[in-house]
C-alpha cells in the first residue's frame, strides 16, 4: 500500500492479506474462519506479535457489547488465551499470562529472563501470586527478587 502526504511524499507499507482476513474474521466473530486461517500458517511469522496484540485488544475492548450473541467474558478470555499462544515476545507473553492468572506460564518465562532484568518480573509475579493465594509461589518469587518487605507481608498474612 502506498500513501502520500500533503507534501507529496510517498510512504510504502506492506499489508498482509492473510492478516487482514484473520482480523476481519475475528471482528465479525467468525471463529471458524479465523481458525482456518491461523493453523495453515498463512500468517507471516513477522506479523504474529501484531496479531497477538490485536487479539489482546479485542479481548479487553467493548467491541463485544455491540454483538449480543457473544458471551463477553468467555470471548475476551478466549482471545487473550489465543494471543498468549501466538505471541513470540516474552514480555507480552508474560503480561498476558499474568492477566489470565496463568502463573505457571509466567513463572516459566521469568525463569528464562536474564538475572539483571528479572527482579521486576519476580516482584510482579509474586504480587499476582499473593493476590490469588498462591503463597508458595509468592514466597519463591519474593525470595528471588530479594523483596524482604513482601516476604514479611506474606508471613503476616499466612499467620493471620
Amino acid at each position: 500500500m502506498y500513501l502520500t502526504d500533503k507534501d507529496h511524499r510517498i510512504y510504502g507499507y506492506a499489508l498482509s492479506l492473510s492478516v487482514v482476513e484473520y482480523q476481519t474474521a475475528i471482528l465479525r466473530g467468525d471463529t471458524e474462519v479465523a481458525a482456518e486461517i491461523l493453523p495453515t500458517s498463512t500468517l507471516p511469522k513477522d506479523q504474529l506479535n501484531k496479531v497477538a496484540r490485536f487479539l489482546e485488544a479485542r479481548g479487553t475492548s467493548f467491541f463485544f457489547l455491540l454483538h449480543p450473541p457473544f458471551n463477553i467474558t468467555n470471548t475476551a478470555t478466549d482471545l487473550k488465551e489465543l494471543a498468549l499462544q501466538i505471541t513470540t515476545d516474552p514480555d507480552h507473553k508474560f503480561d498476558l499470562a499474568l492477566s489470565l492468572d496463568d502463573l505457571d506460564t509466567a513463572l516459566q518465562i521469568t525463569q528464562t529472563v536474564l538475572e539483571n532484568e528479572s527482579e521486576i518480573k519476580w516482584k510482579t509475579l509474586g504480587d499476582r501470586a499473593l493476590t490469588v493465594w498462591r503463597f508458595d509461589l509468592a514466597k519463591e518469587c519474593f525470595e528471588k527478587a530479594g523483596d524482604l518487605s513482601a516476604l514479611m507481608l506474606q508471613w503476616e498474612i499466612e499467620m493471620g
